[in-house]
């Protein structure tokens, strides 16, 4: 298929949200067709020279939410919680990345009687409609991201922009160049304090004392999860993101 479509002209483009480099998967990137596209794009920007030193053609596109699902939900009574936990909790995740497992352990040890998580055992991940009430239902979402913290940066899952855009307030662990006020093609990414609120991945004492702060102080959170959705929805959206592709097709010639 990719050769037929260079014979007519046609650049081939993969796009993906997820991380391989450091994972036992990263063989990957030799052997699977995927990573041999023109144009790679994924939500790693951490491993430049290890792209460039397996002849990878990449570049990094923070991840995004689509602006059709980038609204406020309706509190429903049977999501309610103070805090949540929404993603791989259940002992599926990655073995390099003991950071969730500690994570989920210590939520259960120290938060057990206020924290949910979700999706429950034997049901389905939570997407759509039932996601924006799900965020609206809770006060506190805790969030994670493979190697947040122990790795190099510049990597997040889309658990970010779709937590935020939707109007959640979010805990979640440091990224270098992801949760500090950087920016990103002219725009702004998130930001500790403003956007989101952030601690050290591991220092569990941090964390204990932001999910304290944040049940105590209702108004402020309030005031970061709009700011964040409001940044989300104007800078990273797929619509927007898929704009920002066409432009860098056209700016490398890739499209005339």
């Amino acid at each position: 298929m990719m050769q037929i479509a260079r014979d007519r002209g046609i650049p081939v483009v993969g796009y993906h949200l997820d991380i391989w480099w450091g994972l036992q998967r990263q063989t990957q990137v030799d052997t699977e067709p995927f990573f041999q596209t023109d144009l790679l794009i994924t939500a790693d920007g951490g491993h430049d020279d290890l792209w460039a030193e397996h002849a990878v053609n990449h570049v990094w596109f923070p991840p995004a939410v689509s602006a059709r699902e980038a609204d406020f939900g309706t509190p429903r009574e049977e999501m309610r919680s103070k805090l949540a936990f929404v993603g791989s909790w259940q002992g599926g995740y990655h073995e390099e990345h003991q950071h969730r497992h500690e994570l989920v352990s210590f939520l259960k040890k120290h938060y057990r009687g206020i924290c949910e998580f979700w999706p429950k055992r034997g049901e389905h991940a939570v997407r759509g409609q039932a996601l924006r009430d799900l965020y609206a239902s809770v006060d506190i979402a805790i969030g994670d991201s493979a190697f947040a913290g122990s790795g190099p940066g510049r990597y997040c899952s889309d658990r970010i922009p779709e937590t935020i855009g939707r109007g959640g307030f979010l805990l979640h662990p440091r990224v270098q160049g992801v949760t500090d006020g950087s920016t990103w093609n002219g725009g702004p990414l998130w930001a500790d304090g403003e956007s989101l609120v952030c601690w050290d991945a591991g220092d569990w004492d941090a964390l204990g004392a932001k999910i304290e702060w944040a049940l105590s102080n209702p108004v402020d959170r309030r005031r970061i999860a709009e700011a964040g959705a409001l940044i989300t929805r104007e800078h990273h959206t797929y619509d927007r993101r898929m704009n920002q592709l066409v432009d860098l097709l056209l700016e490398t010639r890739m499209l005339k």
